[in-house]
């Protein structure tokens, strides 16, 4: 079973031409068949909830300004002239 994953963001509502387009598509997709499913999601009307801590916003070792998984801690810049690997 062929499943189409919708999802609507934009605030603009009845005006939004994004909206107007995953409608056509939804449209066309839902005429091919009872087989092919549909979900779909309103980020805007129902949006997901915040997580609870900001540490989950990263994957583990690679959070802004922790030890990232090489052990040096993340100075937030790079240099133009140092590249890895030959950065030390």
């Amino acid at each position: 079973m062929p499943t189409l994953l919708r999802l609507d963001s934009s605030a603009s509502g009845d005006r939004s031409r994004s909206r107007a387009v995953t409608a056509a598509f939804t449209e066309a997709w839902s005429a091919l068949g009872p087989d092919h499913h549909l979900v779909a999601r309103d980020l805007h009307a129902d949006p997901p909830p915040h997580l609870p801590s900001s540490a989950l916003h990263w994957p583990a070792g690679e959070m802004p300004g922790s030890a990232p998984r090489g052990g040096r801690p993340d100075s937030g810049a790079t240099s133009a002239s140092c590249s890895p690997p030959t950065c030390s």
